[in-house]
């Protein structure tokens, strides 16, 4: 049921909710971004057209971008909101639409429901259009993405440690032209990619359902791990906001013969370790989600910093670290087992490409060190 007459409805409904409730938000905007998927271009293009009809300033990214991108940019832009056009993990017959606070994190209640009855306000026949060439309507430059790459390059903690043999697949999502640019500003090769993958296709054909966690999604990536001597194998999912995670099973007594993905807890408990041991400060926070493991809360004890649990869903993640920043409190990392990290102080939301390039240097630490993630993640 995805198609340019509930877009219209659903940008006018968000349009309306914004001159409602956000200072400034006409002359402010709304930045707006889209995935590779069926219509996304459209869709976007649309929103920003109702939105300008409304006196709301656009701002569309260029091409296709992941969502992290879109996201990060938020803030950069001081807009009002922002908004991608994106199924993320969904079969391919999906699209979506993600609304973002100025903040850079999703929507929550109230506001989903404030949004929501706003919509149905609106008759979806009878909703003004700009031109595409409308005043209000700007189109960005690739400046943004290339700001992103190099705050990205950031999230490392031991820079000075090499890197080591990575594969990776973009699963035909927009992730695979960032993060290989990511890796390098951070110091990296680029990893070794799936390419029958890395170029965006909405279509998917050769992933039924495009998302880490089902089974035989990464098995074309398992090959190319296998076959370039790499140490850790990586999955963005297309929208690249989650990150999935396969590593050698060294368990195995034939070493190198088979591979395992990791749990997103496993992963979780990497990143928190990681974090942990090479950031400072009484201070930190890190926070998880209630349908996560509990051993992230066992670690911010054992390191003196603060935890928190919060409901379902990265949108909670991100308001609490917005909230506990207003008490003092330093937001390090967050994470939740459906494949979600943020590992950077933004956006407030999950970002699969931060969390390639982090991942990366776990790897490359425990080469430095002569053990294994797997070894790692014993010791955990």
């Amino acid at each position: 049921r995805m198609n340019r007459l509930v877009v219209r409805q659903t940008a006018a409904g968000l349009g309306r909710w914004l001159l409602n409730s956000v200072d400034n938000a006409a002359d402010r905007g709304v930045v707006i971004a889209h995935d590779a998927r069926r219509k996304s271009n459209v869709f976007a293009v649309d929103t920003a057209r109702v939105l300008a009809a409304m006196g709301i300033k656009s701002m569309l990214h260029p091409g296709v971008q992941p969502t992290p991108v879109l996201a990060w940019s938020i803030t950069g832009l001081n807009a009002a909101a922002g908004v991608v056009v994106t199924a993320s993990h969904n079969p391919p017959t999906d699209n979506g639409y993600k609304v973002f606070l100025e903040t850079g994190s999703q929507i929550v209640t109230p506001i989903d429901t404030e949004i929501a009855a706003l919509i149905g306000d609106f008759d979806p026949l009878d909703i003004p259009i700009a031109a595409e060439d409308d005043a209000l309507i700007s189109r960005l430059d690739t400046s943004w993405s290339s700001a992103y790459v190099a705050a990205a390059s950031q999230v490392r903690l031991r820079p000075e440690v090499s890197g080591v043999q990575i594969a990776y697949t973009a699963m035909h999502g927009v992730g695979g032209d960032t993060v290989a640019a990511a890796f390098t500003a951070a110091g990296f090769d680029p990893p070794a990619v799936v390419a029958e993958q890395q170029e965006p296709d909405g279509t998917f054909p050769t992933v039924s359902f495009p998302n880490p966690e089902e089974p035989g999604a990464m098995d074309l990536l398992l090959v190319a791990a296998r076959s370039s001597g790499a140490v850790v194998a990586l999955a963005n999912d297309p929208d690249a906001d989650r990150l999935g995670v396969a590593i050698p099973d060294t368990r195995d007594s034939a070493v190198g013969s088979s591979w395992r993905k990791l749990s997103g807890d496993e992963i979780g408990w990497l990143f928190a370790d990681h974090i942990l041991r090479h950031t400072a400060g009484d201070d930190r926070l890190v926070v998880t989600t209630l349908v996560s493991s509990s051993l992230l809360a066992r670690m911010a004890e054992a390191h003196g910093v603060h935890s928190v649990e919060t409901f379902t869903g990265f949108k909670w993640i991100g308001r609490i670290a917005a909230e506990r920043a207003a008490v003092g409190q330093r937001f390090v990392f967050g994470y939740e087992q459906a494949l979600g990290y943020l590992v950077a102080p933004r956006p407030l939301d999950k970002d699969g490409v931060t969390a390639a390039v982090l991942m990366a240097e776990i790897a490359a630490l425990a080469g430095h060190d002569g053990i294994t993630v797997q070894d790692r993640l014993e010791a955990i």
